[in-house]
């Protein structure tokens, strides 16, 4: 009963969104039925995100990613850039976890809040019935909060690179498996300029903090961030523990949250408790993303494992002739010359 409620507020919304932004109209046909086709509309464009909350590197910054063969066989044959969800990432088991000045910042928050609810006459918020037991009811308010940014976090689709101008040979270590192992070397402006697509994406810095010390001194840049639980978890995906600050990483994203969706789920992932219709717990869409690339603008240089042979290289040359891009320099990795 729930899941069928969802999905029809789901879909009123998303047919009145689609008239209300003009994208579709109602064609009235020769049998008397209605027939939502869509307008003929400008091309999409592409954004990526300024918002003062990340750091944003410079077009020129020299970027690298490395990756085993098969990886580099797909991205060369499908043109499309694998990004995966955070879940998915095998190094850092707490990515996007929220640290702890965040948590008592948001608690603060919560506490406001509940103190405004018992002062009035509303019972219900967001699905949570209030018993008036404030540890009751903000344990219940700091469980909804989590499960509203749990469900964000898991929507963001990430492209790691590492923003160094040199060759890393830890980076070979951690970031293949075998011999047969490459490194892309390329820029920022040359990864935005590749992408063959529409919709908002954010590069930025990693930052790399210790979790437990304090982000900032006033609370006032805390609100630049909070624009909606959907913008913290974005944020925190740019933010990574120390211990692993050696990755020096640049992080390409999107997310599955603000792009085609309608004003009430978009709203939905906004409050800090979310809205009482929309089921949090839903099944993870898809795991990860495949974005169209022009690999002649992407591919700057590529670099061959320090421990690949000769009969190697002539297998990274056939394959790039084979998809038009015989122009590709290929180089030796300088760590064993």
């Amino acid at each position: 009963m729930y899941k069928d409620r969802h999905e029809e507020r789901k879909i009123k919304e998303y047919l009145s969104e689609l008239i209300r932004t003009n994208n579709y109209v109602i064609e009235r046909q020769s049998d008397g039925s209605n027939l939502l086709r869509p307008k003929i509309m400008p091309e999409e464009t592409l954004h990526f995100s300024t918002a003062k909350m990340y750091d944003i590197p410079d077009d020129n910054t020299i970027i690298w990613r490395y990756m085993d063969y098969p990886k580099f066989e797909y991205l060369i044959k499908n043109k499309k850039l694998w990004m995966s969800n955070p879940d998915q990432f095998s190094q850092d088991k707490k990515e996007g976890i929220l640290f702890e000045d965040f948590k008592r910042f948001i608690n603060e928050l919560l506490d406001i809040a509940y103190e405004q609810l018992k002062n009035s006459n509303i019972t219900n918020l967001s699905g949570i019935t209030f018993t008036h037991n404030k540890y009751r009811d903000m344990l219940q308010m700091k469980m909804r909060m989590q499960n509203v940014y749990d469900y964000c976090r898991k929507r963001f689709y990430i492209s790691c690179w590492t923003g160094k101008d040199y060759e890393s040979d830890s980076h070979w270590d951690r970031y293949t498996k075998d011999n047969n192992a490459i490194a892309i070397k390329t820029t920022v402006g040359n990864l935005k300029t590749s992408l063959k697509t529409y919709g908002l994406f954010t590069i930025a810095k990693v930052q790399y903090k210790n979790p437990e010390e304090k982000f900032f001194e006033l609370k006032t840049e805390y609100m630049k961030i909070l624009t909606g639980i959907w913008a913290l978890a974005g944020y925190m995906l740019t933010i990574k523990r120390h211990f692993f600050d050696a990755d020096k990483e640049i992080r390409l994203m999107t997310d599955n949250i603000m792009e085609n969706r309608t004003t009430w789920e978009k709203l939905s992932c906004m409050h800090l408790l979310g809205d009482q219709d929309f089921d949090y717990n839903r099944k993870l869409e898809f795991e990860h993303m495949t974005i169209p690339i022009d690999l002649s603008i992407l591919l700057g240089d590529i670099v061959l494992s320090p421990n690949s042979d000769m009969s190697f290289r002539k297998q990274v040359q056939n394959l790039l002739n084979e998809n038009n891009l015989s122009n590709v320099p290929i180089y030796e990795s300088e760590i064993n010359k």
